[in-house]
């Protein structure tokens, strides 16, 4: 789903109405050539997600490192699969992983929603992200292979 603010639409002359919007965006963009004054990124997509139409690109067929796009996964697929107050216990494995942020110890227990927050703002994805693969899947591996 795309969200878009009635600036934008406006910005770009779109009227909502029961036509495809994302049609409507992509051929407005394509006809305004200016790259966005703040966008310092080297690459960027914007994309229809039902339809999987680039509504704006910038080098969007340069390939770049994954980046965030791992955690961000691992915090969705808790998310949605946790309960409130849930607990989690940091395992040997958990406690094993270089020490270059959260560094637990094992037997260790925190929130689950504080361990996404540290995973999420202060990129603790060393033992956070086992942490939180452990407590949904009962292992990385698993986790990692879960199609839900």
């Amino acid at each position: 789903m795309l969200c878009i603010s009635a600036a934008w639409l406006a910005k770009y002359e779109i009227q909502e109405s029961g036509q495809n919007l994302s049609g409507q965006m992509a051929d407005k963009m394509k006809q305004n050539t200016d790259e966005p004054q703040n966008l310092y990124a080297q690459s960027a997509v914007l994309m229809d997600a039902d339809s999987g139409r680039v509504l704006f690109g910038k080098e969007e067929e340069a390939i770049r490192p994954m980046a965030s796009t791992t955690k961000i996964m691992t915090c969705i697929i808790a998310l949605e699969h946790m309960t409130d107050n849930e607990i989690v216990t940091a395992s040997a494995y958990a406690a094993s992983q270089p020490k270059v942020h959260l560094g637990v110890r094992e037997g260790q227990q925190f929130y689950l929603r504080d361990i996404l927050f540290s995973l999420m703002l202060e990129s603790h994805n060393d033992s956070a992200q086992v942490m939180v693969a452990e407590e949904i899947a009962g292992s990385v591996e698993a986790f990692v292979k879960n199609d839900e």
